[in-house]
């Protein structure tokens, strides 16, 4: 897809009053779970092709290819296929995600466009690099012996699973496809706690997509695309920190209602985000910001680089390299190499300032008014480092993050004007951050620990502003 193509999306009166009471409806009057399983994937499939139909040969094609593969390797018992395998969708996400970057000096020599072109023009199918690090997990783990092969109907569920497809989480194929052994009994036999915490979670994540992050959208996107005709460091900062809450909510919205949709169809999925912002390092905000590909990122090539293992220098050499491809997984642009390499940068000094720290015992040392106060100078620290980092994150190339940075330094009173209409949205915004609790609804044990009216009354509100939808920032990755 292109990043500025809007798709099919969850918060959209298509998806809420047809398309998901639809399947529902028949998804939960079946009682063959066989069928259930049937009517699941017809379901996912369609539901991509309402994305780009483009789209849908190829990640058929993927499926079978890396299905059939993984059989091979666990009766073959072999290494060489598993290596093959990771290879070729690896080359495959290449070629067609990449094809900007790893090739741009020879598109600036023929074109005489700058090496710092994005691939905004290039169409790559939707969800690529989700489906695709899904499936190597996939191979890695039957090669580990850590899970077993299993049919290709419970194969094609597990990559095309509809809630996780466009911008997951990343599935972990021995946690998921158990559960869909037993598809939608849980929910036949408990309807009111899967259907009702699911919903709620659901409409959580809803609104933190259309009440806020679709709010911040029309004013981040016009300074980022204007950057070089909006100087000021009022403006800069606003536009910053408006991305930085923009992200957040859309994506840990996106998650959500992933999380909820699939906990009304009886499946629990990784839960993604736990209050990132709240991070006191850069370590810890890792732990907390997009869970499932952290977790992929460390099993699947930190820890096959060598990890920690044998020297500190090699334990930060493997750092900095995951996080260096960590960045090129979000897209072929210089920015996003350098925005990994920068928190890989960022992630060493923490590691080697926590040893320091812990060798002298020097947090045991202070009484606790001293230990708040470093607290909260560890918390600015680690939301400015990610905020002014995530710059490079949004902008369409290093010339607009360089506009953006300067324009810190400037200032210009007219900017207050521009300021001041969205103050409210950034009280708001703050104001969840602050009150936001990570486990909320997530492990409902009765029905009547849902606020059904309080949820029906923000899913209604949510209902009166999805005239104007925007896409999710995290499906053009």
């Amino acid at each position: 897809m292109k990043p500025d193509q809007v798709g099919f999306l969850f918060n959209s009166y298509h998806f809420l009053f047809i398309f998901f009471p639809v399947f529902l409806a028949l998804y939960l009057s079946c009682n063959s779970v066989v069928l259930r399983k049937y009517i699941l994937l017809f379901t996912s499939i369609v539901f991509y092709s309402f994305w780009d139909i483009r789209s849908l040969p190829i990640l058929m094609t993927s499926m079978i290819l890396n299905w059939h593969l993984g059989n091979l390797i666990s009766i073959k018992k072999s290494s060489f296929l598993m290596k093959l395998g990771v290879i070729a969708n690896l080359m495959f996400l290449a070629s067609t995600k990449y094809f900007t970057l790893l090739f741009a000096p020879l598109i600036s020599l023929i074109t005489s466009n700058t090496i710092f072109a994005t691939n905004n023009s290039v169409w790559f199918p939707v969800g690529i690099s989700f489906f695709t690090f899904t499936q190597i997990g996939f191979l890695v783990d039957i090669h580990r012996k850590k899970t077993a092969p299993t049919s290709i109907i419970d194969y094609m569920n597990f990559v095309a699973f509809f809630p996780h497809l466009i911008a997951g989480p990343i599935l972990n194929f021995s946690n998921f496809v158990p559960q869909l052994q037993q598809l939608g009994k849980n929910v036949k036999k408990h309807p009111g706690i899967f259907l009702w915490s699911g919903f709620a979670i659901f409409t959580n994540g809803m609104a933190k997509k259309v009440l806020i992050a679709d709010r911040f959208a029309p004013f981040v996107n016009d300074y980022f695309e204007q950057s070089n005709t909006n100087p000021g460091q009022i403006l800069a900062l606003a536009a910053i920190l408006g991305f930085a809450f923009q992200l957040y909510f859309d994506f840990s919205g996106y998650s959500e209602m992933a999380y909820g949709l699939a906990m009304m169809l009886g499946l629990q999925i990784p839960m993604n985000f736990a209050t990132p912002y709240k991070s006191k390092s850069i370590i810890d905000f890792w732990r907390r910001w997009h869970i499932s590909l952290s977790s992929f990122l460390r099993d699947y090539l930190y820890i096959p680089l060598g990890g920690g293992r044998k020297s500190k220098f090699l334990r930060y050499r493997n750092l900095l390299i995951t996080m260096l491809l960590g960045g090129l997984w979000h897209g072929s642009n210089w920015t996003f190499a350098i925005w990994g390499l920068s928190h890989g940068i960022l992630l060493t000094l923490n590691h080697l300032f926590k040893e320091l720290s812990s060798k002298r015992n020097f947090r045991d040392k202070q009484n606790a008014v001293v230990c708040l106060i470093l607290d909260i100078s560890k918390w600015m620290f680690t939301f400015s480092s990610v905020i002014l980092l995530w710059v490079l994150f949004r902008s369409k190339d290093l010339q607009t993050a360089f506009n953006i940075y300067k324009n810190l330094f400037a200032f210009h009173a007219s900017e207050f004007n521009h300021f001041s209409s969205i103050l409210g949205l950034f009280l708001l915004a703050t104001a969840w951050l602050i009150l936001e609790k990570p486990s909320l609804f997530f492990n409902v044990k009765s029905e009547s620990e849902v606020p059904k009216n309080r949820i029906m009354a923000l899913f209604t509100f949510c209902l009166l502003l999805l005239n104007f939808p925007t896409a999710y920032l995290y499906a053009q990755f």
